[in-house]
């Protein structure tokens, strides 16, 4: 078996101000996923983790054709079954890290985002896309299907019908499309992708931390809480807040520009 380490490309950290920018850098293989890069993924988002002037996370792949084009098929093809559910289980931790990440995180889509590079983008907190991105689940016609979480995502993004018909029909889908089955948050033109997603990362800097990762939580469990169980977290995590005299200060400081307006 070929060792996937000889050719694995690496994970490209870069700082504009509070936000991180991590870059898949695979360019000759369309930035496809190798177990080394999902390590230093997963590297990144711990350090990053504990670096309190990061506030928000941006996830990219480096080059113009693609975000992420997928799993490194010719490493997968050679693996055995035991190989395959090891790899699987990998993915599904580093998905389930960036879906329940405490700091938002931005998926920067500036080409293909298929199979589990789509995955990876689904477990993000936003989508900016470039109108040449294109979006899909091939892997029905390499006679398989998403293995990173891509059944259970999909479903919760667009909704069961339009899952199931991404998934078992293995088509890509146009930037447009994304956005139209609700898939993407932002649509831009392909060289204003880098400033729209930076404004956009930037937008969420204004709020408070705490009440995003907050919030996030909340907005999460809602697929998986019954309805009453949503209602009592959301009032027991606004008591946790609460406690915090910085919300009181919000509160404070919009009456005090109330007022102003009231007497101005």
């Amino acid at each position: 078996m070929n060792d996937p380490r000889n050719d694995s490309g690496g994970v490209s950290v870069r700082r504009e101000g509070p936000v991180a920018v991590l870059a898949i850098d695979r360019v000759h293989k369309h930035n496809a996923l190798s177990p080394v890069i999902l390590q230093q993924l997963d590297t990144q988002l711990t350090l990053l983790q504990d670096a309190p002037e990061v506030r928000v996370l941006v996830l990219t792949g480096e080059g113009e054709r693609a975000f992420i084009a997928g799993n490194d098929i010719e490493h997968l093809a050679q693996v055995e079954a035991h190989e395959a559910f090891a790899l699987m289980e990998s993915g599904q931790r580093l998905v389930s890290r960036l879906r329940n990440y405490s700091k938002p995180v931005v998926a920067m889509i500036n080409g293909y985002a298929l199979g589990g590079g789509l995955e990876l983008a689904l477990a993000c907190d936003f989508i900016v896309a470039s109108r040449r991105a294109s979006f899909g689940f091939p892997e029905i016609r390499l006679n398989t299907f998403p293995g990173w979480g891509g059944t259970q995502l999909a479903v919760r993004a667009i909704g069961l019908a339009r899952a199931k018909e991404m998934i078992m029909s293995g088509r890509r889908y146009s930037a447009e499309e994304a956005w139209e089955m609700g898939l993407v948050n932002r649509l831009c033109d392909p060289a204003g992708l880098r400033r729209e997603t930076l404004a956009f990362a930037t937008s969420l800097i204004e709020r408070d931390a705490t009440c995003l990762s907050l919030a996030k939580r909340l907005c999460n469990g809602a697929e998986d809480w019954t309805f009453a169980d949503g209602l009592a977290s959301e009032a027991a995590l606004y008591g946790v807040n609460f406690s915090r005299e910085q919300a009181r200060d919000g509160l404070r400081a919009f009456l005090g520009k109330s007022g102003e307006r009231n007497n101005g």
